[in-house]
């Protein structure tokens, strides 16, 4: 009796002032409620290479999950990208996070663009310049939209890049091996122009900069080859590094058509 009456004054709650899953989105598309932080990234694959926008939201929302909704249309020398709302999916992914997105503007000849970007209904300036090495863009800084990387350097066609982390000085013979065996199979050493090239970064002095390491005292090496060769060659070296030093090294391998191998999985993901 006692249940059924606690039941009953629940439900008469709920009839009064409405009761839903706080931790379960509604569904559905919202208004962009974040400034979006734009960054110039290529999209590697098999033939071509075209310039996307990543974008994400500076604010953390309570599901990992949301995207960020464009439509971009390019014309000519103009891009207009109108970026429209926020999707929020009825199941919750756990975790916070940013909103996230993609916008596709293919491949852009060599030449100077005009680039608007909508959000909100506010139209905001930017030049985009597209060179046979590199993408560069200008302004674009307003209320809802910010750049983080305005300068992009092409990906070399002959390259293939990666990175190796490993938890003892004493490994660092190991990575030493691997990168002779790189060589033993034709991945050459070769100087490419300093830039940012949003899978790596070159710096000024030829140095490939190795990707931010986690919390525990792990070191850690990045690289960068020439190679034209059939990559499973490479993809064979990864996997006998792991296989044998699996327990003291951990190696990823990258291509400039959308190759990855890592020396716990060497599946590729062309």
């Amino acid at each position: 009796m006692k249940q059924a009456f606690c039941a009953l004054l629940v439900a008469l709650i709920c009839i009064g002032s409405g009761c839903k899953d706080s931790e379960a989105p509604a569904g559905g598309y919202v208004a962009i409620d974040a400034k979006l932080v734009i960054s110039l990234q290529e999209a590697l694959g098999l033939n071509l290479r075209p310039l996307t926008l990543v974008v994400t939201t500076q604010k953390l929302y309570d599901c990992s999950n949301f995207s960020i909704i464009a439509q971009p249309q390019v014309t000519g020398q103009t891009i207009v990208v109108n970026f429209s709302s926020i999707y929020e999916p009825p199941t919750c992914a756990a975790g916070r996070d940013s909103a996230r997105g993609t916008v596709d503007l293919g491949m852009l000849a060599s030449g100077t663009y005009q680039l608007l970007i909508v959000a909100n209904t506010d139209t905001t300036h930017a030049q985009l310049t597209v060179t046979d090495s590199t993408y560069a863009v200008t302004g674009g800084e307003a209320r809802w939209t910010t750049f983080r990387r305005t300068q992009l350097s092409k990906i070399p066609s002959d390259a293939i890049w990666g990175d190796a982390e490993y938890n003892a000085t004493n490994s660092l013979s190991i990575y030493n091996s691997f990168l002779d065996s790189l060589t033993a199979n034709g991945a050459v050493v070769k100087s490419y122009p300093p830039g940012d090239y949003g899978f790596f970064v070159i710096d000024a002095n030829g140095t490939v900069i190795p990707p931010p390491l986690p919390s525990h005292p792990f070191f850690a090496n990045a690289f960068i080859r020439q190679y034209t060769g059939d990559m499973t060659r490479l993809q064979n070296v990864v996997r006998y590094f792991g296989q044998v030093y699996g327990d003291y090294i951990t190696i990823n391998l990258y291509g400039p058509h959308g190759e990855a191998y890592h020396s716990y999985n060497v599946s590729a993901a062309p």
